[in-house]
Formats: structure tokens, sequence, C-alpha cells
């Protein structure tokens, strides 16, 4: 599998607006490359080369004056590699090189409720590969990661009045791999 994007910007942007909301979610992702394989029956080898080169960037904005439960999330990522094996094998030779700039920024505004989500997640390069414990999986990889674009993550939440909860988090992560082999 090859995968190579090369345009000037891949972009996600979403906004919800209210006056009065009782759930309301604003989600966003954007990836410049994505590959989700699985398999169930035999062996599964894989052998991925991810390149991008555009800018990443994914906005979700959430408004409302009066609110029940509200949500802004925003996820980039320059490329994204998801293999999970079912069954007695599987095989991982991973690639994954990002030069583009990648950015996740969510924004929540409100004035009086209750409960208020606001994350961003950003990644240059990401892979997680999964085999299956109860079906006597074994698991080899070989991953190289290189991230040379800047990659950031931005949450902004203002309450004006009153609110039960606000809970936010951003994440910004250059390289992750994750391989596990795990049972039911």
């Amino acid at each position: 599998m090859t995968q190579r994007s090369t345009g000037a910007l891949v972009e996600a942007s979403t906004s919800a607006n209210a006056g009065n909301a009782w759930d309301m979610s604003s989600r966003a992702a954007a990836v410049g490359n994505q590959a989700l394989l699985h398999n169930q029956g035999g062996a599964m080898v894989i052998q991925g080369s991810q390149s991008n080169s555009a800018q990443v960037r994914s906005t979700a904005i959430n408004t409302a004056y009066d609110y029940g439960a509200v949500e802004a999330y925003a996820q980039a990522s320059g490329n994204q590699l998801y293999a999970g094996n079912q069954d007695i094998w599987i095989q991982i030779d991973n690639a994954q090189f990002n030069q583009g700039g990648v950015q996740a920024t969510a924004t929540f505004s409100g004035h009086n409720g209750y409960d208020v989500y606001v994350g961003a997640d950003a990644v240059g390069n990401a892979v997680t590969g999964y085999g299956c414990a109860s079906c006597g999986a074994t698991m080899t990889s070989t991953n190289n990661q290189t991230n040379n674009g800047a990659v950031s993550s931005v949450v902004n939440s203002s309450v004006t009045g009153s609110a039960r909860a606000v809970i936010t988090g951003s994440n910004a992560t250059g390289n992750s791999a994750t391989f596990y082999v795990s049972g039911n």
C-alpha cells in the first residue's frame, strides 16, 4: 500500500451554533493519508508507505447562549495506518513521512449551561497494529516514522455565566506507534 498526499491543503471544518441547545456537538477530522485494514481468516502482511506534504487542518467550533451538554472536538493527522487481524499472524512493515503542518483547533463559547467538552488531537504520523491473542496471533513489525512538519493542538473554552463542568484536553504528537496482541 502506497499513499501520497501532495496538495496544498487538507481541511475539515465544522461550526454548530444555537441560542438554546440541549445536546449539541461539533466534530471535525482531517487526514492527509489514511489506511484502515482489517482481516479475519489467515495471515495479514502489510507493507505500507505514506508520505504527506500537505497542510492538514481541522477546526471545530461550538457556540450556545444556554446549553445542556455541548462538545467541540477536532482531530488532524498527516498519516494514519491501522491494521488489525483476527487470526494467527500479522506482519507490519510501515514507513511514514510527514513534512506538512498539522493543526487541530477546537473552540466553545457560551453563557449558561451544564457540561462542556472541548478536545483537540494532532499527530504527524500514527500507526496502530492489533493481533488477536485468543486466535494465537503472532505479530512482527518494522516501523520507520519521520515528522518534519509543525504539529499543534489548540483548545479554547469561554463561559461567561455559569457551567457545571468544563472539561478540555489538547494533545500534539510528532510520531505515535502502538502495537499489541490482546484477548477478548
